[in-house]
């Protein structure tokens, strides 16, 4: 019995052509593929940063040229800072010292006026009274710390304090109406000396008046 001729192998399958390697990325300047974007990115973050070294363009040529910038600036700013404030404040200071004291030459003739009337009225003549109402003007000027001479006057009731001289219109008689005037020159501190005697006034004048009413029960004013 005779065997059959064995059957011809099979020709082995041929190995797959070989798949064309990528074309680099025209973007990339090394031309290195796509697929190894991790390496690239090393690759290109290293010529970045050691790229600066030369140049100053990288990060740390900026970081260098930072460290060597001079430090003598700072210095100077505070110096400037305290020459502007200085420049600012004077006047400030002054402005508010010549304020205080206009304001309380101006608290001093109210009151000066105010007890000037009230002594006047309560006299029993008209000298004791014109007496009394200088010392009360006096001492209400001294309470306020003003030193200034004051200007007393009196005038009839309703009349106005502007120029008022002299006391004829304080009478002492029963229900008699009057206005004292109390003005007094206030100096500004420094206006009379150096720059300011041309830049300012070297006084303020401040006054005040006050309605005096006498009695209308009184006795009549004693013969002198």
């Amino acid at each position: 019995m005779t065997r059959p001729p064995p059957a011809p192998a099979a020709d082995p399958a041929p190995d797959p052509a070989p798949h064309p390697a990528p074309d680099p990325d025209p973007r990339d300047p090394l031309g290195i593929p796509p697929e190894s974007g991790g390496d690239s990115q090393r690759i290109t973050g290293a010529v970045g940063e050691g790229g600066g070294g030369e140049g100053g363009g990288g990060r740390g040529g900026r970081r260098r040229a930072g460290q060597g910038r001079p430090r003598g600036d700072e210095g100077n700013a505070a110096l400037e800072f305290v020459a502007v404030s200085v420049i600012l404040l004077v006047p400030l200071l002054y402005l508010l010292v010549a304020v205080f004291s206009v304001q309380r030459a101006s608290f001093g003739a109210t009151q000066a006026a105010r007890e000037a009337g009230r002594a006047f009225a309560t006299a029993d003549s008209t000298g004791e009274g014109l007496r009394r109402a200088r010392a009360a003007v006096a001492l209400a000027l001294a309470d306020q710390g003003v030193t200034a001479p004051p200007v007393l006057a009196a005038v009839a009731a309703g009349a106005g304090c502007d120029g008022a001289t002299g006391t004829a219109g304080a009478r002492l008689t029963a229900g008699s109406r009057f206005t004292v005037c109390v003005t007094v020159a206030v100096p500004l501190p420094f206006a009379d000396r150096g720059l300011l005697r041309s830049a300012v006034h070297a006084t303020v004048r401040v006054g005040a008046s006050a309605l005096v009413v006498v009695d209308s029960y009184r006795a009549e004013e004693a013969a002198p």
